[in-house]
This record gives C-alpha cells, structure tokens and sequence, in this order.
C-alpha cells in the first residue's frame, strides 16, 4: 500500500503533466526533462510516494492470474462477459481475478494497481471513459492487456474488442423505420460517454438517410431507471405520441415497458418496443421484445484467448482491434404499420 494515497494520476495533476510523463520519470527513461524529472522526483519524495509494484512487476515472475475489470458485477450485460472469459481462462489453465469498478474512476485505478501488484499475466479491462493517459502508460510499460466494450481513445495503439454502437443503434432504428414507423422516441443516457453519442448519433443518422424529421420532443435523455419511467409515461400520454419506443440502454428497458403497461397500454397494440441489449426477461415477458443482441459471453472469451495468446507469442505486432457484430433479434414487440 501507498502510505500516502497519492497516485500517478495526483502525481501528473501536482506537476501540470501526463501519468505517462510520471510513469518514464518515476522509472529513470528517456523521453522526459531534466527540469520536469526533478519536478516530479521532488514531488514524489515530498509525498512518500511508494511505488506498489507496478507495471514493472509485469516483466518478472508472471502468475497464471488474469485481471479482468467490469464496471457492475451485479448486471446481467456483465455476468455473460464473465461467463465467457471464465469459459475461456479454464481452457488456458489460467484463475481469473474480477474487480467491479461501480463505474468509479478511482475505484477503477486502485483495481488495476492491485492486479499488477499481484503480477497478473493479463488484464482485459472494462474502462469508466477514455484514458489515453491511463493507456499510455500501461503500453509504455509493455502490460499485456486489452480493452473490453470501451471505445477509449484510439491515439493510443492497443488491443481492443468492442461493438460499433453507432452502426448497430441505426440497425436498429432502421428496422422500426422499415416497419413504418415514423414517430419513434429515443429514451437514452445522457450522451456523456462516447458509447451513449455513438447510440445516439446511430438513431439520428438513421432518420436522417430515411427522410424522417428529427422531432426534439421523441429524444428523452435519463440519468436512470426512475427518469425512464417518467419519459415513457410522458410520451405515451402527450396528444400526439409515438408508434415506437426504441430504448438504446438494456437496464433502462423494463422501467419503460413497466410505464407502457401502468399506462394501460399494449405492447404491440398501442406502442412498439425495441431495446438495445438482450436482458433474459425479453424472451420470457408476453409478448416477448425485440433486442439487438451483442456478442457479450463471445467479448469475454475471446478478450482472455487474446491475452493468452500474447503470453506465447514474444514477437512484436500491431496492436489488434476485433469489432463483434450485433444481431437483431426479431420478436413480437414490433408492430408492421
């Protein structure tokens, strides 16, 4: 343990410089100036900065442990993503250590410092938001490692297995468009993570190529669960509402299907539903949900097979990065117009 608490990041943030700057001084290389090296020298001795392990510890005696970091352990979207990398790392003979960030930031860096502290042989990380800081810093010191589900920055080269979730948001919209609808309503996150603008931007493009007008009052923006409920239960009692509903977050789906039916209204009679996601309760409730599913378990597997691989392979090579396909999965919540 630091006895300081203090970090790379509080580090880069005292010195007025990056954590990959700290992480080459810190380690005596080159790329760094004598004047910011002594800046961030004396801050690190002023502080009691103690070093745990770190990345360095990657280089040495390796483990057959492999840290993989989700930002929920108790979502469903989350548990499949572990299934499959446990799958996976049991065919390796490698144990996988799991750390929930609770989508935390720091929550998230002290998982990450424990699993190098442990000298993982790997780590597939699913990050809170972008860090090409963070990313940077863990290539520099040669991790073996590979984002999950997170469209981080791409100015720093690394191995990545993620979704186009703008791509897949216009499948999906697409599809309600060739249906006839044309008054669809987005109930989406705020777009504050590149994921929830992706998603977004994917249900705006679609309208766009189809003709369809943008109408403001159809886009409901929610911070969770409660402000769902609230924006389909608008919705469906304004004087003119929509045909669709198109939900673009799995966990915000059964709050707006529970508004639909407190409503009473019908599913698909009155108003058509489509999530983004495949929550089990979709093909379980009457009528069953049309979901655009993703290849969650597949994501799980094959982020620990590409970690594996790398620890038998020495050569050096470019950094990969495999987009998996989202299939929409037809049911009987879509209503043809």
């Amino acid at each position: 343990m630091r006895k300081s608490g203090l970090t790379l990041r509080k580090i880069a943030e005292l010195a007025g410089t990056s954590v990959n700057t700290v992480s080459r001084a810190l380690n005596h290389k080159d790329g760094v100036s004598e004047e910011m090296r002594e800046r961030i020298l004396h801050i690190a001795v002023e502080h009691n900065y103690r070093p745990n392990l770190m990345a360095r510890g990657m280089r040495g005696k390796q483990t057959n442990l492999i840290g993989i970091l989700v930002e929920d352990v108790t979502n469903p979207y989350f548990v499949k993503m572990l299934a499959g990398a446990e799958r996976q790392a049991n065919s390796e003979g490698m144990t996988l250590l799991i750390g929930s960030s609770n989508e935390q930031v720091d929550k998230e860096r002290s998982h990450i410092d424990a699993f190098l502290s442990y000298r993982c042989s790997g780590m597939a990380l699913c990050l809170v938001s972008p860090d090409a800081d963070l990313i940077s810093m863990l290539s520099s010191e040669r991790v073996n490692f590979v984002v999950l589900d997170a469209p981080s920055s791409e100015d720093v080269p690394c191995d990545r297995i993620c979704i186009d979730n703008q791509a897949d948001s216009a499948r999906a919209v697409r599809y309600l468009l060739g249906c006839g609808h044309r008054r669809i309503a987005l109930i989406n996150p705020a777009p504050l993570t590149d994921t929830e603008r992706d998603r977004y931007n994917g249900f705006r493009s679609a309208l766009a190529v189809s003709g369809v007008r943008d109408v403001p009052e159809l886009v409901r923006f929610c911070a969770g669960k409660d402000e769902a409920y609230r924006a389909a239960a608008d919705l469906m009692a304004s004087a003119e509402p929509p045909t669709a509903l198109y939900v673009s977050k799995q966990s915000l789906g059964l709050s707006v299907l529970s508004a639909i039916l407190n409503a009473g209204l019908r599913v698909p009679e009155d108003v058509s539903l489509l999530i983004f996601g495949d929550p089990d309760w979709a093909s379980i409730f009457h009528p069953t949900v049309t979901c655009l599913q993703r290849q969650v378990e597949e994501m799980g597997r094959l982020g620990i097979e590409l970690l594996a691989g790398n620890l038998r392979s020495r050569d050096q090579r470019t950094p990969r990065k495999i987009v998996l396909d989202s299939q929409l999965v037809v049911r009987e919540s879509v209503k043809r117009l």
